[in-house]
């Protein structure tokens, strides 16, 4: 190393490949007769995912209610962010001068605040070409924060209508909406009470149910459920909100079944999901990051087709920001149709 030269005993690091996450060890030096054997070379498959695969979902697939309108009349607004009242009102002119409140301390100078309680109103409308039977309203705890009523085209929700229901957290509430809801245009709309800064729409609201999300010129719609679907890297075409585990059909023929084997998921696959492949009815484990491999006894194989089910489990962040991860620039990426 001192001399810059290298040994042909030594393995080069530059001339091997490496997937991502995939990782190699050298160990140079020390006693070369307790170095343990090389691990043994097992024939490889190579698993594809092309094209359509049958398809489904562990939990129901997710609509985001995220780009609401915010106003004072319920009419027309400004288009805002899910975040709390005075950061919104800092954005968009909701507040007039003569609903300022001026207050003061002996010899301090006079602060500016908005003159609580203000009445808002936030709007959103969404597409529908096909509804399921059950359509759930969903949102966390603290996604509403302020003394509010929640109409859906016209109709008022009651304040029972919210339970708790688990989806991804113990402080998730839903309601069922489907009665209230039609194919063709859909508004919901919120009439709110803000007494403080930190009221307000804070976080995006849901709707889960058994239907698929497709988009047009950007835009989010809600439509028919899709049997199969691709496996991609970015998000799940019909399902590009959906958190949670998913399932593809694939599989692969063999004219003569080896002692042992690797199935190994395409490379050009690899993504930032954990993966789980069940081969012949049989789990083989799962691998939470690339390279995905898995190996495979001879008891396990059979001569001609066999299926394999990807099941694959994503992260929150399409459900929670709409986003996914873009491994070309390295940063997250709103999910709009692309």
């Amino acid at each position: 190393l001192l001399s810059g030269k290298k040994k042909k005993s030594r393995p080069d690091p530059a001339a091997l490949s490496l997937e991502g996450f995939e990782s190699r060890l050298w160990v140079w030096g020390g006693d070369r007769s307790k170095q343990a054997p090389e691990a043994e070379k097992r024939p490889e498959i190579l698993l594809r995912a092309d094209g359509m695969l049958p398809f489904k979902t562990e939990g129901p697939n997710i609509f985001r209610l995220e780009d609401f309108s915010l106003s004072r009349d319920g009419g027309e607004g400004y288009l805002i962010e899910p975040k709390i009242f005075i950061e919104q009102a800092a954005e968009v002119p909701v507040i007039q001068g003569d609903e300022l409140a001026f207050s003061d301390g002996f010899g301090l100078p006079k602060k500016i605040a908005p003159a609580y309680p203000l009445e808002v109103f936030y709007t959103i409308s969404f597409q529908a070409d096909y509804l399921p039977d059950s359509v759930l309203l969903l949102m966390d705890k603290g996604a509403l924060s302020g003394r509010y009523s929640l109409s859906v085209n016209g109709t008022l929700l009651p304040p029972e209508a919210f339970s708790p229901h688990f989806i991804y957290d113990h402080n998730n509430l839903a309601a069922e909406v489907r009665p209230y809801l039609q194919t063709g245009g859909n508004r919901l709309q919120i009439r709110m009470s803000i007494r403080k800064n930190q009221d307000g729409l804070r976080d995006p609201l849901y709707l889960a149910g058994n239907f698929g999300v497709e988009f047009e010129n950007g835009t989010a719609y809600i439509t028919k459920p899709r049997s199969e679907t691709f496996f991609r890297t970015d998000y799940t075409p019909g399902y590009p909100f959906y958190s949670g585990k998913m399932a593809y059909e694939t599989g692969f023929s063999l004219e003569n079944v080896p002692e042992k084997a690797v199935l190994r998921l395409d490379p050009a696959l690899a993504c930032r999901d954990a993966v789980e492949a069940v081969l012949n009815g049989s789990s083989l484990g799962a691998r939470t990051f690339a390279p995905y491999t898995w190996p495979v006894k001879k008891e396990l194989l059979k001569k001609g087709r066999n299926q394999v089910r990807i099941i694959r489990a994503n992260t929150l962040a399409p459900m929670l920001e709409g986003a996914y991860f873009s491994e070309a620039e390295h940063r997250m990426k709103q999910i709009r149709g692309q």
